[in-house]
């Protein structure tokens, strides 16, 4: 009697195992997908560009996930300006899309160079490497990547000169600096 208790209790765990295997295989979670909607120049200054990257993340799966992070890699006219990272905290619905808005400062990695040999360009060429950090439930993460291409206005590198130039302390020396009122002479 004891094998025939064995061998039942040995059926009823690989019945076991394998529903629980298959229900597994059934909820496994699929990576959402990122599509790219635009890349909205916010100012110019000495320091770098201040970018705002508008994107639609989908969520396929039957449970929610959360968007943890933006990491972007600009590259304008084939110089590569750096990596930047925003922190997000974005809760994306089951089975839905969500948009998400965030804001970088990509600095400059030669700004003489690349006004030189932008100034002869109406559009100023980028492309974008991007990750979107998304997290589940029980530990499951992706990292989303997408791609993105376009130009700047060349007008938007020009204003960088003049943008430095007005953050220096002249005094009030039009065009360098704002127009200043003289202090009066104490009587």
């Amino acid at each position: 009697m004891r094998r025939d208790e064995r061998s039942r209790s040995r059926t009823v765990l690989a019945v076991c195992a394998i529903g629980a295997l298959s229900f597994v295989a059934c909820v496994r979670p699929r990576q959402p997908t990122v599509t790219p909607i635009a890349l909205t120049v916010l100012g110019v200054q000495s320091t770098g560009m201040q970018l705002q990257l508008d994107l639609s993340v989908y969520n396929p799966n039957r449970i929610g996930f959360t968007v943890r992070a933006v990491t972007a890699r600009v590259t304008v006219m084939g110089r590569d300006l750096g990596t930047v990272q925003q922190a997000a905290n974005l809760r994306l619905s089951a089975r839905r899309s969500a948009s998400v808005s965030t804001q970088l400062v990509v600095p400059w990695g030669d700004l003489p160079g690349l006004l030189l040999t932008g100034v002869f360009q109406p559009q100023v060429p980028y492309h974008l490497d991007g990750t979107v950090a998304v997290a589940g439930p029980a530990g499951v993460s992706f990292d989303v990547r997408f791609q993105m291409d376009g130009g700047l206005p060349r007008a938007m590198l020009l204003q960088t000169p003049l943008n430095t130039l007005q953050q220096l302390p002249f005094g009030g020396l039009w065009p360098f600096g704002p127009a200043t009122t003289p202090a009066t002479p104490p009587p």
